[in-house]
């Protein structure tokens, strides 16, 4: 089927697929499939909802891969394979369940398990994670309905565990060596409005947790206590602009071709102004070019918190939360990558950007198991945030990009 027939015959199917798309998504909106530790019940219905659904198409090979947790509970990872010609290679979509919690109801003009549509979009908490479902999933039953068997396996993969680390998700797959050297990933996050970015490589992360132990008394007599926020101000001030100074390197892949040491929350033992605090912490984000090795910046801010708890006559105490040590970019002549970026080229007739950026995606976690992964998809980026919203016609252009993309293999 040559190319102009393929795109014509995914449109049609498109326009007659319209509303199971959008009803579909708007029914996993309604499922809370809040991560556990940020207190939701995590993503067990909603990958029961989605196994129930592919259910209907028996041309899928399905299967569940659970961390078991008996604390936060059994966490699904679904596996949905399309089979191609070749049965020992692999393309894989890869994309996760889990959402961030919906912070304050107050902010949200519409209810955010309420999926509700305006302007041509779906209003939801994880409206653009779920989006990219949707994506996964319909691009792959498009493809079927072709009647194109594909060269190589492709395979959909719906993760738990992503918001809080992946421990439970992506990690536990690569443990158990569930993807190979040669499979080829595209991930579906990171995205542009305009679906003309590429990403191929990430920052490492480094969260550090720092805190101060003083003597709380009224302010009034500073001299009987020990003001521990006024020692983390200090501390985090001269600690924040040596790693600046000294890790200065700029990396013309990166949108922001910078590292950065971010101060992000300060709270404190007390809430009221004329008390100083005997206790205080700080938490720093912390996104850094690949090419620096953060167990070093680590050993070095260890030693300039010593020399700060002697000069200062104070207690200091640092954790590290997460850390991902990032590798180098995935290269810019992978055969996978020039095929997927020459798509894009066809159908959005635009300039084609490939670089990186300082959010951790799934990408990352695979890139550095030595599997060549990019990570794509048309967003306006709104997740995390109250009233997020998943544009329709992002939707759509999306599961027309991979379907046509597919048929090609």
């Amino acid at each position: 089927m040559e190319s102009e027939k393929i795109k014509e015959t995914i449109n049609e199917y498109l326009k007659n697929y319209k509303d199971s798309i959008i009803n579909f998504l708007k029914d996993i909106i309604r499922i809370n499939s809040i991560n556990p530790r940020l207190g939701g019940p995590g993503e067990k219905l909603l990958g029961k909802y989605i196994q129930d659904f592919l259910s209907n198409y028996n041309f899928f090979n399905i299967k569940n891969i659970f961390y078991e947790d008996y604390i936060l509970g059994n966490r699904p990872n679904i596996i949905v394979q399309y089979e191609g010609q070749i049965k020992d290679k692999n393309i894989y979509i890869i994309t996760h369940m889990d959402t961030t919690n919906e912070g304050d109801l107050n902010d949200w003009k519409y209810h955010p398990f309420e999926p509700f549509i305006h302007n041509n979009n779906i209003y939801g908490l994880g409206a653009e994670t779920k989006q990219n479902i949707t994506t996964g999933i319909f691009s792959l039953i498009l493809l079927s309905k072709l009647d194109i068997l594909p060269k190589y396996n492709i395979n959909l993969v719906i993760l738990s565990d992503e918001e809080t680390g992946s421990d439970h998700g992506i990690k536990y797959l690569l443990e158990k060596n569930y993807f190979n050297k040669d499979d080829l990933c595209i991930v579906l996050d990171s995205g542009s409005a305009d679906g003309g970015f590429i990403e191929i490589a990430e920052k490492s992360v480094l969260w550090l947790k720092i805190e101060a132990f003083g003597k709380q008394t009224h302010s009034s007599t500073p001299i009987k206590g020990k003001n521990s926020t006024k020692a983390i101000i200090n501390f985090s001030y001269q600690l924040i602009n040596y790693l600046y100074d000294k890790y200065n390197d700029r990396d013309p892949t990166f949108e922001n071709p910078f590292s950065s040491f971010e101060p992000t929350l300060i709270s404190s033992s007390t809430d009221n102004i004329n008390t100083i605090p005997g206790y205080t912490k700080l938490f720093i984000d912390s996104r850094i070019l690949p090419k620096y090795d953060i167990e070093n910046i680590i050993s070095e801010i260890k030693k300039i918190k010593e020399n700060f708890e002697k000069n200062n006559d104070i207690k200091l105490k640092i954790t590290f939360p997460f850390k991902f040590q990032s590798i180098e970019a995935l290269d810019k002549n992978n055969p996978f990558l020039i095929k997927f970026k020459d798509t894009l080229c066809e159908i959005k007739n635009i300039d084609i950007r490939i670089g990186g950026h300082a959010k951790l995606t799934l990408a990352a976690f695979l890139r550095k198991a030595g599997i060549p992964a990019l990570a794509w998809c048309t967003t306006d980026n709104t997740s995390h945030q109250p009233n997020e919203y998943c544009y329709l016609k992002n939707l759509f252009n999306d599961i027309f990009t991979l379907t046509y993309f597919f048929t090609k293999f």
